[in-house]
């Protein structure tokens, strides 16, 4: 089955519990990279870097990272067939 590169904006219901959510995001999803970001006025977000199968559609992923305690919004950014 084909890869794919998903690349996520998760923002915070809180922006000074964001390291909590990126830990409980980490603990349920096989996370390739994560990053904070700010995106001004002190409000930061999560941006992540996850593979995922093909066949398991982009709604599993929103999903299961929308369920996460403390998220408040989920934004696929884009995503790109894996090489290899």
């Amino acid at each position: 089955m084909a890869k794919v590169i998903v690349r996520v904006k998760v923002y915070s219901e809180n922006p000074e519990e964001i390291d909590s959510v990126n830990d409980r995001i980490k603990n349920i999803i096989d996370v390739k990279e994560s990053k904070l970001e700010e995106i001004g006025f002190g409000i930061k977000i999560i941006k992540l870097i996850l593979i995922a199968d093909e066949s398991e559609g982009l709604e599993k992923i929103e999903t299961d990272l929308s369920n996460v305690e403390g998220v408040s919004q989920v934004e696929i950014e884009s995503v790109d067939r894996a090489l290899g």
